[in-house]
């Protein structure tokens, strides 16, 4: 009987969704398999037609359990999804799970290492963060798969991420609002992508540029194609402009890992370019002591502080039209993915094929 895999992200942005988009495109190229994508109308956004869709809240153990019932000789892929692997379990089916955030963790969360088979992105000091857990770890290139860079570029990219969390119901208006106002000032002609609640926000807003949402493979052409790309750290679209080589700057964060991304990159020149709200806010290094909860409406906080203050908000309008009009050295971009890899799909869809017999 012809195995289905059934491959479930986590809605925290579009960082989960991206690499799980990857692994999924893999397993349809090899052709093996029958591969279902299940998650929520916001992962639907940017799904390749060319992948089957099922909508399912992909939070709710008892939903995911039930809609596996009905799915013919079943395995889970799961991108930071807990839930879909206690699901697997529940019913004793063969499950893996990708931890795109390990090197993120101080402690690698308990249901994290529940799965079958783990897979952990190849950053610095991993290898040495997988010999300390109980479990073994698969270690794999950046999961981003990109196509042939082009050489003539044109344009500057600002991509704001799906802007959604499932710990907090929190639309970052004030973060769009003040990013909106300093692009006013700006004589640089840019795009910007990002969820379709966001896009249609800034459409609103009377932003005198494009905006689109755009499914995920529409989306690494466009960036494919612009000569700079600006970006809150959100991780895959990082990777993903690193691999095209296209120079990369960076926005204030707008979470926790999108700050601690930016902390990591900084040691090896690849975030040499970046806004950080402790250039307008003396308290900020106290953000790094809460929980991510805790964290999203303080980012908010410093986001509505700023606007309001004539004095910062002038400063931060000057510092981001000093970025738009300058490149980073994408060098160390480039060298910094050279050593992480790309295509960790690949390894991981082999590795699957193999343990799973597929």
């Amino acid at each position: 009987m012809k195995p289905t895999i059934v491959v479930v992200a986590n809605p925290f942005g579009y960082g989960p969704a991206g690499k799980a988009i990857a692994v999924a495109e893999e397993f349809h190229r090899r052709g093996n398999t029958h591969v279902l994508i299940v998650g929520s109308s916001f992962i639907k956004e940017i799904i390749p037609s060319v992948l089957e869709f099922r909508e399912i809240d992909e939070r709710n153990e008892k939903e995911i359990v039930n809609f596996l019932t009905t799915v013919e000789n079943p395995v889970i892929f799961s991108s930071q999804n807990r839930f879909a692997i206690r699901a697997a379990k529940q019913i004793n089916i063969p499950n893996a799970f990708l931890d795109g955030l390990s090197w993120f963790w101080h402690k690698i969360p308990h249901d994290h290492l529940l799965a079958d088979e783990i897979f952990w992105m190849n950053y610095p000091d991993m290898l040495e963060k997988a010999q300390i857990v109980s479990r073994a770890i698969t270690l794999v290139p950046a999961v981003v798969s990109v196509p042939q860079p082009l050489n003539n570029r044109k344009g500057t990219l600002i991509h704001l991420g799906g802007c959604r969390n499932p710990l907090v119901e929190l639309f970052p208006k004030q973060y769009l609002d003040l990013l909106l106002r300093a692009l006013k000032e700006s004589t640089i002609d840019v795009t910007i992508t990002g969820g379709a609640d966001v896009i249609d926000f800034i459409r609103r807003s009377g932003f005198r540029g494009r905006a689109e949402s755009l499914q995920h493979t529409d989306f690494v052409n466009a960036l494919n194609k612009s000569k700079h790309f600006l970006t809150t750290a959100g991780q895959t679209a990082t990777l993903e402009a690193f691999a095209l080589g296209v120079p990369t700057s960076f926005l204030p964060p707008m979470n926790l890992s999108q700050l601690a991304l930016t902390d990591l990159l900084s040691p090896s020149g690849a975030a040499s370019q970046q806004l950080q709200w402790s250039n307008y806010d003396s308290d900020y290094g106290s953000i790094r002591t809460l929980t991510e909860k805790e964290a999203l409406p303080a980012f908010a906080s410093y986001a509505e502080a700023l606007a309001t203050d004539p004095e910062k908000l002038t400063h931060y309008t000057n510092d981001l039209s000093r970025i738009l009009q300058t490149l980073p050295d994408r060098e160390r971009q480039q060298s910094f993915i050279r050593q992480m890899g790309v295509d960790g799909q690949r390894i991981i869809v082999d590795h699957l094929i193999d343990v799973w017999d597929l």
